[in-house]
């Protein structure tokens, strides 16, 4: 858990920054139709600047590991899980671009784009988390039978 506070920091920092140099504000939008309004209240900035930096820095770190789960092919046997960290990584990488598209190119309702992020995490997390797990599982499940049988 250590080894995260960096990283951890580094984003507070982030966030600390640009919650006085750009903040967000309070946007009222209203849209007419045939016969209807629709009033939402959305979160607005000024510029980019923040989408920019949290892209440039999450890439980094997503390319980072990227490169490391790689580097980890010629690691002993028991030290690596190299298969696991690409898939991983490489999952990491898709779906996050994959929101990233959608959130840049397609006109969404900021409910709509926090759900669509919502699941794009859920499935990074139970994906990554099933890559890793299960095959230790079956791993340990065919040593206890080796050795009981």
């Amino acid at each position: 858990a250590l080894m995260a506070v960096p990283f951890v920091a580094v984003e507070v920092v982030i966030l600390l920054i640009f919650t006085f140099v750009d903040p967000n504000r309070m946007e009222d939008v209203m849209e007419y139709n045939e016969s209807t309004m629709t009033h939402r209240v959305i979160c607005s900035y000024d510029t980019w600047a923040f989408f920019i930096v949290q892209v440039i820095y999450q890439g980094g770190l997503v390319l980072i590991g990227c490169l490391l789960a790689y580097k980890t092919i010629n690691m002993q046997k028991e030290y690596r899980d190299n298969q696991q960290l690409i898939l991983t990584m490489y999952n990491v990488a898709l779906v996050g671009s994959i929101i990233l598209v959608i959130a840049n190119a397609v006109e969404v309702y900021q409910s709509t784009m926090r759900l669509i992020v919502s699941a794009g995490v859920l499935w990074v997390t139970t994906s990554s988390c099933c890559v890793f797990v299960l095959p230790k599982l079956a791993q340990i499940r065919s040593r206890k039978a080796n050795a009981g049988g």
